[in-house]
């Protein structure tokens, strides 16, 4: 039997990144990058996001993408994820989870 965190990179392939379920297909590209890389993600337009100019505490709604880290890394400000037509930029520097599993990305 699989131990927890066996269980939850299992989840996260079979069901959080899987298309079929709550991911979704994207073209991310690099920062300065000119070809892209489909990858699955997770969309979210009403995530809670820093507000810039403050340090801490201060939060607004904004879009952020969630993706596996094997997939792409820490993204730099300027890299792009095309997703159904509509194109969203990295903003920001990219939270990456303790484990280095997931990356949480601010995108416009």
């Amino acid at each position: 039997m699989a131990n927890f965190k066996e269980q939850m990179e299992t989840d996260l392939e079979n069901v959080f990144f899987n298309a079929n379920e709550f991911a979704v297909e994207a073209t991310f590209t690099p920062s300065g990058g000119s070809s892209g890389t489909v990858v699955n993600v997770i969309l979210d337009h009403n995530a809670l996001v820093q507000m810039d100019g403050y340090e801490t505490g201060v939060t607004t709604l904004g879009t952020v993408i969630e993706a596996r880290y094997s997939d792409v890394g820490k993204p730099k400000s300027g890299g792009t994820f095309l997703i159904d037509g509509t194109t969203y930029t990295v903003s920001g520097v990219p939270e990456i989870s303790e484990d280095k599993a997931v990356t949480r990305i601010r995108v416009v």
